[in-house]
């Protein structure tokens, strides 16, 4: 009997070792026995919150998966660099979502993913993942967190992604950045929020560091292929698009990039879009965006495609069936008036839109937007009576002999006009406005700098946006601690540099190291959204020639 009980546990302890086998290394770092989907899944298995799984070399087409990997666990995803470890997409349904990796945090991940501030984070970097084809629906990294708190320290980098339908799909509560990646005959991403709920659970405001950033990447395209840098939007969600590459030819059908509106069936609008400083030359498209809700900021691009920046208004908020976004602005009804959108209230459809300086080649034609629709209902062909979108009531175009009566300027702040009619803006900039060619595609020459105030009132001028950090702070370049001066960097990572609680609020991620708390910086210190639009952190109210600047 005691022989057959140590027979028994020996071979218990055999097949505990051969599970383990494909699965080397102890928390906080594992290894993959090799590149296959069972052995990368041994080590998701056998990882815990906060570890790095290393996945080895693999020649190309060696390591195919037939099915993708679901991940609860904020863990991080390490091959061991572009073209040495290359994963496969051997999916067969053309009509299923599907992702080499999956991911939706638990409450745990939730937490350690809450804020900036965090160390934490979910990661995929340093593989090459080959599709065979233009498969609909088949992602890399397919995100989905539909639970607050939203999670801020998402990083996808250093990959190439070749001939897939979508290199990242998101939907939910989710802040990070995708950079440094190179993209052939694949979409960047697809994005959305949860509905009416992010209007009011997750807050996105321009400038703030929110939203899904894209930057620094190098995107190509052959043969007509189609595909976009990233598209969605919708759903309360938001994305920044700035110093990336775009190349080749693409689709006649496509854009660069889209926004996508409010529109039957619970489909609601985005908060935000922001796109500066990307070099996109690709040629083919049938127009550079459609631009179909939110607040809007594209500047200093070069758009080499089709002319058009359109603008869409499809349906009207009422349209939009399910619950409202909580705070919708009122709409006084077809044929009656029109819906007036301010920072007190939710509008859906593009206002407090901004195109500057965008041109067809650095020092090129300028590229300005065009009302292309507007409807009440576009199913039935309703157009509204009076228009909702106007230019220089929701949208302003760039003038460069901008004098404050309508559009947008750019220019030293010592030009900023005496007078100015409510609406227009001006881009504030010791920067040269007709030639792009340092501040545009990836890695710039020079980062855009600058202010752009809005007249919110007859002859006031307030701060409106200032892009933010550069590089995003996820990619721990940014910050300078220890030379003295404060930056968003610095207040998001704890660093002391002449940073006080005034710099620091309303910027995002609590900084408890110069005494930021609940009381005096909510906005930080807890999971209250931030104000509707926060404008430029550290500006207070100065007189200037004669212009209330606030």
């Amino acid at each position: 009997m005691k022989k057959n009980t140590l027979l028994i546990s020996i071979l218990f302890l055999f097949l505990i070792n051969n599970a383990n086998a494909a699965c080397t290394g102890a928390s906080p770092d594992l290894t993959c026995a090799s590149a296959s989907r069972s052995d990368v899944q041994d080590c998701v298995t056998a990882s815990t919150y906060g570890d790095t799984i290393n996945i080895p070399a693999c020649a190309t087409g060696n390591c195919e998966w037939a099915t993708g990997i679901e991940i609860t666990k904020d863990i991080k995803i390490v091959g061991a660099g572009i073209d040495v470890t290359y994963l496969t997409l051997g999916f067969t349904d053309n009509s299923t979502e599907e992702a080499f990796f999956k991911f939706v945090p638990d409450p745990t991940s939730r937490a350690n993913l809450d804020s900036l501030s965090d160390t934490h984070t979910f990661e995929v970097s340093g593989v090459t993942f080959v599709g065979s084809s233009r498969m609909a629906y088949k992602y890399v990294i397919w995100i989905e967190n539909a639970n607050t708190p939203a999670i801020r320290r998402v990083s996808i980098h250093h990959n190439k992604f070749t001939s897939i339908d979508k290199a990242v799909r998101l939907t939910g509560y989710i802040h990070g950045v995708f950079y440094s990646n190179t993209l052939i005959n694949t979409n960047g991403a697809k994005l959305q929020g949860i509905g009416h709920l992010s209007f009011t659970n997750d807050r996105i405001t321009l400038g703030s560091g929110n939203g899904w950033h894209i930057e620094d990447n190098d995107f190509s395209w052959t043969g007509g292929t189609a595909g976009m840098v990233c598209g969605g939007g919708n759903s309360g969600g938001g994305f920044v698009v700035r110093y990336n590459d775009v190349t080749g030819v693409m689709s006649g059908s496509y854009t660069y990039v889209e926004t996508h509106g409010n529109q039957l069936s619970s489909i609601y609008g985005p908060q935000i879009t922001e796109i500066y400083g990307n070099d996109m030359t690709a040629t083919g498209i049938s127009r550079i965006t459609n631009v179909r809700g939110g607040k809007n900021i594209y500047m200093n691009n070069v758009f080499a495609g089709d002319p058009d920046i359109q603008i869409w208004e499809e349906y009207a908020d009422v349209w939009t069936s399910g619950t409202y976004p909580t705070g919708k602005c009122a709409e006084p009804g077809q044929g009656v008036g029109r819906q007036t959108c301010t920072d007190a209230c939710i509008c859906q459809k593009v206002h407090d839109s901004y195109f500057l300086n965008n041109r067809a080649s650095v020092a090129g034609a300028l590229r300005v937007a065009i009302v292309a629709m507007d409807y009440d209902h576009r199913n039935n062909a309703v157009v509204n009576d009076p228009l909702e979108v106007e230019e220089d009531i929701e949208f302003f175009n760039y003038d460069a002999a901008f004098d404050g009566t309508s559009g947008c300027g750019c220019g030293a702040l010592g030009d900023l006009p005496a007078t100015c009619t409510t609406g227009v803006g001006y881009w504030a900039t010791d920067q040269n406005c007709s030639d792009l060619t340092d501040y545009i595609g990836a890695s710039p020459t020079e980062t855009i700098s600058g202010t752009l105030y809005k007249c919110t009132s007859t002859d006031t001028w307030e701060s409106f946006f200032t892009p933010y950090t550069y590089p995003h702070p996820l990619r721990g370049e940014s910050s300078s601690c220890g030379d003295g001066n404060c930056d968003d960097g610095e207040c998001i990572s704890g660093c002391t540099d002449d940073c006080s609680v005034e710099d620091c609020c309303g910027i995002e991620g609590c900084n408890v190291t110069i005494g930021e708390t609940v009381g005096n910086c909510p906005g930080d210190c807890s999971e209250d959204p931030p104000p509707v639009e926060s404008g430029a952190p550290g500006l207070s109210s100065v007189g200037y020639s004669g212009v209330s600047i606030n």
